[in-house]
């Protein structure tokens, strides 16, 4: 199109013009950032759980190791813990700081079948699995994790190595209680807790993509403060179907 001599460009030529500076931005954009670099702004630092001599073994208590990286992401103002995958046990129990939140190696909802059929995945060999054997024997005893304001966790499974398959299940405390302000559950599998997710005393919790096999209690709610969102939750026998579990 032109007016008097003068040429207005066309769509193609607005187009290949976009395009020629989207190639331009990509060549000349500084390189991204990844975790650990020193240039990475502290309040978004990621503090990876094997670098504070957490094993993954399925046998070497790692919560001495879980504390101190959840700390020190607290201190640095926030961030993001990682576990990569692994079998990490746990005879303590955790609480993650404000703001802070502590992610496995899953970016979907586990499921592990491999439990019951042979010559699939077990827990811990295709992703992160946390072994807990904290609070055995009571359900009022401390949850093994607490989320406060802002904390979440993410892409794990949660596995009782000790509760009973063929039998009365053993008594454990709720797996996960959520507090506080806006605490979140993402892409878990609560593979045999006893008790699941207490998600009562908070406001705005967030529960998505999860499932498992909760032996008496799935997910409590109560005394929310403001309105919470519970999503895709699938409760199922992946661990066994005993007619005693029920």
């Amino acid at each position: 199109m032109s007016i008097r001599g003068m040429r207005f460009p066309s769509s193609r030529d607005l187009f290949q013009m976009g395009a020629a500076a989207g190639v331009m931005g990509l060549v000349d954009a500084p390189p991204a950032l990844h975790a650990g670099e020193h240039n990475r702004p502290e309040s978004f630092r990621l503090e990876d759980v094997r670098n504070l001599d957490a094993v993954g073994d399925g046998k070497t208590d790692d919560i001495a190791a879980f504390r101190r990286a959840l700390d020190l992401a607290h201190k640095s103002g926030g961030g993001t813990v990682y576990a990569p995958p692994g079998r990490y046990l746990f005879r303590g129990t955790l609480a993650v700081p404000d703001g802070v939140t502590l992610r496995g190696s899953y970016s979907c909802v586990p499921s592990h079948n491999g439990v019951r059929d042979k010559g699939q995945a077990r827990p811990g060999e295709d992703g992160t699995a946390f072994f807990v054997t904290a609070g055995r024997g009571s359900e009022d005893g401390e949850p093994y994790l607490t989320l406060n304001t802002n904390s979440s966790l993410a892409g794990v499974t949660i596995y009782y190595p000790e509760q009973v398959s063929d039998g009365i299940p053993v008594e454990y405390p709720w797996t996960i209680a959520m507090r506080g302000k806006n605490p979140a559950v993402f892409d878990v599998e609560l593979l045999n807790p006893y008790q699941g997710i207490d998600a009562s005393r908070n406001e705005r919790h967030n529960i998505r993509n999860v499932s498992g096999q909760s032996l008496r209690r799935g997910i409590w709610v109560d005394a929310i403060y403001d309105i919470g969102c519970i999503e895709n939750v699938h409760f199922n026998p992946w661990w066994n179907s005993h007619t005693k579990v029920y």
